[in-house]
């Protein structure tokens, strides 16, 4: 029998500031590195977007929203994020801080690490999936990262999400990063709901896959109330 990561915490169960950062970025990393190890899938060949035919909806904008400056949020467990625009050195990439630390996110979706920069097709591949209707996927290669290699982008729905102040029409995007190795099984998948009219992040989920074939979806942000 195969064993499955455990998820960092039980579905509801609140995070804390201090372990909100592990979560989101260590648990994202490590959430595929006890899956069964299959043999070699065949190689993918060249990536490309893969975007749908369909028209955009009246609600979606034609343009993804830039960085956010002078904004904050509350998560719901207290947390306090402050949003301080484009990172001068790294186009499209989103500065955020919280606990006196400065984070990093392409397009305010996709973690960042020290030194690393985004990459013009990881930025298109966000803004394909953002801008398009329910069921296109994009897709890109992350040159960073040591266990992953091909990156899905799918605008898989288009939710509200409640804040404090009302209802919030989000774009629903579900990111997979492939097994460096092409093993098919092993795989990290998360779900990340983007404001459309500010492109902000209002939740993002950590998706577990059972041997089962079910889902163990655990949230790890949650912005309660923007500013």
């Amino acid at each position: 029998m195969c064993m499955r990561f455990k998820s960092p915490a039980e579905p509801g169960a609140p995070l804390g500031p201090r372990r909100f950062l592990p979560v989101l970025l260590s648990g994202l990393a490590l959430s595929a590195l006890a899956a069964c190890q299959a043999p070699p899938a065949p190689g993918q060949g060249e990536l490309k977007p893969l975007a749908s035919a369909e028209s955009p909806g009246p609600d979606r904008p034609a343009i993804v929203p830039g960085c956010q400056a002078d904004r904050k949020a509350q998560l719901t467990n207290g947390l306090e994020v402050a949003y301080a625009g484009e990172d001068p050195k790294d186009r499209g990439t989103c500065l955020l801080s919280w606990n006196g630390r400065t984070y990093r996110f392409v397009l305010g979706v996709l973690p960042k690490g020290k030194g690393q920069r985004s990459s013009a097709r990881e930025r298109e591949a966000l803004r394909t999936a953002l801008r398009g209707p329910v069921g296109t996927k994009a897709e890109f290669e992350d040159k960073d990262a040591a266990l992953w290699k091909r990156v899905t982008v799918e605008h898989v729905a288009d939710p509200v999400v409640q804040l404090e102040d009302g209802p919030r029409r989000v774009a629903q995007l579900r990111i997979i990063r492939h097994d460096a190795h092409n093993r098919p099984h092993v795989r990290q998948v998360s779900l990340h709901y983007v404001d459309l009219r500010t492109g902000i992040v209002l939740k993002r989920q950590v998706v577990t896959e059972m041997d089962d074939g079910e889902e163990l979806v655990t949230e790890v942000w949650r912005v309660e109330r923007l500013g």
